[in-house]
């Protein structure tokens, strides 16, 4: 995707948002530069948080996993982040995804929450802006 273009879309598709506690949120699609972020969200789970998003007991995210979960098209692949400003950095909270698969017009749905903000609304927000992004994909 063209810089342009993932600038026109970046910005059409992020929003502000709360938590059922409060907790400000942004809503905003996953970006190239996003890669520390996603580590530290990622170690940031439970053993258990981590087991069933990954579907395996890794303590540590492999760099060819790693490079999988960032890689978004903005199309076929897509991800929203849900962030949170904490001691001045932009901290992950929650992540939704999806991910063609080998059935026209269908595609696989992935949310996690960090443990400590699940119960609060935030996998519904993800998960009601990815639908809509999907959507607009014509998904």
């Amino acid at each position: 995707m063209e810089d342009p273009v993932r600038a026109e879309l970046l910005a059409r598709w992020t929003s502000q948002s709360s938590a059922r506690n409060g907790l400000r949120l942004c809503i905003r699609p996953l970006r190239p530069d996003d890669r520390e972020r996603e580590i530290e969200f990622i170690n940031s789970l439970s053993e258990r948080t981590r087991f069933y998003r990954l579907m395996t007991p890794l303590k540590f995210l492999p760099p060819h996993l790693l490079d999988r979960l960032m890689d978004i098209d903005y199309d076929r692949r897509m991800a929203f982040i849900a962030a949170a400003e904490q001691d001045s950095c932009e901290r992950f909270v929650g992540i939704a995804r999806y991910g063609e698969t080998d059935r026209p017009n269908t595609v696989e749905l992935g949310v996690t929450v960090s443990d400590r903000w699940q119960r609060q609304g935030i996998a519904r927000l993800l998960i009601t802006e990815l639908l809509r992004f999907a959507r607009w994909r014509g998904i």
